[in-house]
């Protein structure tokens, strides 16, 4: 059976609820996976149980012997609710978004940068005493039509 581990402390952040956690870009991708562990409290036993994979496998990520492949970092992030690119770099957010919200934050995206694109091309025709009016049209035109 699939399981998922859901708790109120699923999206740790540094330094939020007094928690310990190791700096961000000095930590291993088997200590993050520790760290997730842990934080759930889970025993590698129970980890293994969920993940479907040998107690030992989990050790020796955790212990960085072994690294883990991608498809067992896949499968921890999923199980786990954590971002595949945070467990391996230890940036950006833990949180694993759904593909859904990973697709709006993409559009949202690529209308500012067409937003920036557009700016750039009209504020070179603009004399620079009207960047502001120019820049308070946008803005509001951009609230009516992209949120």
């Amino acid at each position: 059976m699939v399981q998922s581990v859901d708790s109120d402390i699923s999206y740790i952040n540094p330094n939020e609820r007094g928690l310990l956690i190791w700096g961000e870009g000095e930590m291993s991708i088997g200590k993050r996976c520790k760290q997730i562990r842990e934080i759930k409290n889970l025993t590698q036993n129970k980890l293994k149980e969920i993940l479907v994979c040998q107690q030992s496998y989990v050790s020796a990520v955790e212990r960085e012997v072994n690294e883990p492949s991608d498809h067992w970092l896949n499968n921890f992030g999923d199980k786990m609710n954590i971002s595949t690119q945070w467990l391996k770099t230890g940036r950006g957010s833990q949180k694993r978004l759904r593909l859904k919200d990973e697709l709006m934050i993409m559009e949202k995206s690529n209308q500012l940068l067409n937003w920036n694109k557009v700016l750039r091309q009209i504020s070179q025709k603009v004399p620079e005493r009207d960047h502001g009016q120019l820049m308070g049209l946008i803005v509001d035109l951009y609230h009516r039509h992209c949120i």
